[in-house]
This record gives structure tokens, C-alpha cells and sequence, in this order.
């Protein structure tokens, strides 16, 4: 029973990692959409203004983030009169995700009803999106090779072949479950695991 219900939690805990690197919305690729999940308004009489909170999701297929987007709105007022405005939004949006967005805007005036006309997005190079990732991975991966090192330094081939694989298996787990370009990064990454290895071997050689 203790062995089932183990088996059971491994692959509630493999499903919760799979939704966490590919999301639950399925994102699509090289493309960007945005969607109205749910708009409401309150209107205030003392200020004349109308409180109206936003929901949106957001499918940025792009490997990029977006750094930020605007919508053209339409606002129908009560009174039969109408105007355009333009809303931004400047918060980072990761990139290959389904994010969602909430925002509250506050027009002047008893908003009947609206209509959403277009939006427009801004991202950001591939240094800004990956830099961080890079770095960050090339460092944790430079230390485990001066680990490996160590290791094969102290001749404890036992446990540098289970580092080995562990590495090996984690760069398959990114190929499967992540982002094709941050697979690609860790993976290139994971590559400075093994060169410390590799020179202490050819100095050791001479």
C-alpha cells in the first residue's frame, strides 16, 4: 500500500512539474494572443468615473518576453456618446508561457458598455530574456564541474558516474518538458559540467 501510494505521489509530483515548464494552456508558436477572459464595471457617481477591472490571458508563443502591450478601446458611454483610448500595460510577460493579467482602469464618465479594437506588443531582445538564464546556468553547471573534478581527482568513479548521468538525464528531462530555447541553453550549459573534468585529466596527463 505504502509503495502505491508512493508510486501515486511521484506522478502527481511529475504532472505538477510538466504543467509548471509547458503550462496548462496551450501556447502557441511564434505567435502572440490575447484574450478577454472577463471585463466588469462599477460606476462611482460622486467621482463620475467608471471602475473597470480586467482579466486577460495572455499567450506569448514568442521566445522572447514581452515588455509590454497596448489595447485600443472603444467606450460607449450611457448617454450615447463614444471615444477611443489607448491603454498600456508595462509588466514583464515571460516568453513561451500562458500568463494571466489583471489590471483596473478608471475613464471618466457611466461606461455603458466596450469594445476592444487591437492591441499592440513590444518585446524585448534575446539577451534580455535569456541573459539571466545563461548566466545563472553556466555558473551552478561550472560548479558541479569543479566538483566532478574532485571527485575524479579523489578517484570516486562511483559517485562522478551518478553525477554524470544525473546531468545526462536532467538535459534529456529540459529537451522534453521546457522551452526548445532554454533546453538548448541548459543543455550548452550543462557542457561546463564535464570540462574542469576533462582538463584536470590532460594536465594529470603530463
Amino acid at each position: 500500500m505504502k509503495k502505491i501510494k508512493r508510486i501515486f505521489s511521484l506522478v502527481l509530483l511529475i504532472l505538477m512539474l510538466v504543467c509548471m515548464f509547458s503550462g496548462c494552456t496551450r501556447v502557441p508558436k511564434d505567435e502572440i494572443k490575447i484574450n478577454v477572459i472577463t471585463s466588469k464595471g462599477t460606476y462611482h457617481r460622486e467621482e463620475d468615473v467608471t471602475e473597470i477591472f480586467f482579466a486577460l490571458d495572455v499567450l506569448n508563443g514568442k521566445e522572447r518576453d514581452i515588455k509590454r502591450f497596448e489595447m485600443d478601446i472603444v467606450f460607449y458611454m450611457q448617454d450615447g456618446t463614444s471615444f477611443q483610448d489607448t491603454i498600456s500595460y508595462d509588466k514583464k510577460i515571460d516568453y513561451a508561457r500562458s500568463q494571466l493579467v489583471r489590471f483596473t482602469i478608471y475613464p471618466e464618465g457611466r461606461v455603458d458598455h466596450l469594445d476592444v479594437q487591437g492591441y499592440r506588443v513590444e518585446t524585448v531582445n534575446y539577451w534580455k530574456t535569456f541573459g539571466g538564464l545563461i548566466l545563472s546556468s553556466c555558473a551552478i553547471f561550472l560548479v558541479v564541474g569543479i566538483i566532478f573534478a574532485f571527485l575524479m581527482a579523489g578517484e570516486m568513479t562511483g559517485i562522478l558516474s551518478v553525477g554524470a548521468g544525473a546531468v545526462v538525464l536532467f538535459d534529456i528531462a529540459m529537451l522534453l518538458i521546457a522551452p526548445f530555447a532554454e533546453a538548448i541553453i541548459m543543455i550548452l550549459a550543462s557542457i561546463l559540467a564535464f570540462a574542469p573534468m576533462l582538463i584536470y585529466h590532460f594536465v594529470s596527463e603530463y
